[in-house]
């Protein structure tokens, strides 16, 4: 009998009159193998809106394995790879821009997460990610290329 992998996505809501968040998930097909599964998981996290998106054998409640696409994790490893790139930019100019407007020097992880977590917050460091980066492009007048692992949703 052949294993079928379902693709399962979910988004947390945070209600004002509970702390808790909710998980609400949804079934988004079922696969002959693992690979296919998963490409589609990942299509469908980084276009469908999602906050979670995971793969999981049909019959288990668990992952076993496969890979999970989170909003969070993603948006912490595309802040820290916002960082690093304006740092490379190795210009003060746009370097002290981001200081003030993006990441401050050496922020702690935990408020990174915050950071990542906060919809606000994430979307205007963002935001300034990609105004310094247009800056750049016309009044350094060369062309970059951004990181492909850059989740700026």
């Amino acid at each position: 009998m052949a294993r079928e992998y379902n693709v399962i996505a979910g988004n947390n809501r945070t209600y004002t009159h509970e702390p808790k968040h909710s998980f609400e998930e949804r079934v988004f097909g079922s696969y002959p193998s693992k690979a296919k599964a998963e490409e589609v998981a990942k299509a469908l996290f980084f276009t469908g809106g999602y906050d979670s998106v995971r793969v999981a054998h049909k019959n288990w409640n668990t992952v076993k394995g496969t890979k999970v696409w989170d909003k969070v994790e993603e948006r912490i490893k595309s802040l820290k790879g916002m960082n690093k790139f304006v740092r490379d930019l190795k210009h003060a100019d746009y370097f002290f821009w981001w200081l003030s407007e993006g990441l401050p020097d050496e922020e702690p992880e935990d408020e990174i997460r915050e950071d990542a977590k906060n919809n606000d917050i994430f979307e205007g460091i963002r935001d300034t990610f990609l105004d310094i980066v247009n800056a750049y492009i016309q009044n350094e007048k060369r062309d970059i290329t951004l990181p492909v692992d850059l989740y700026l949703f």
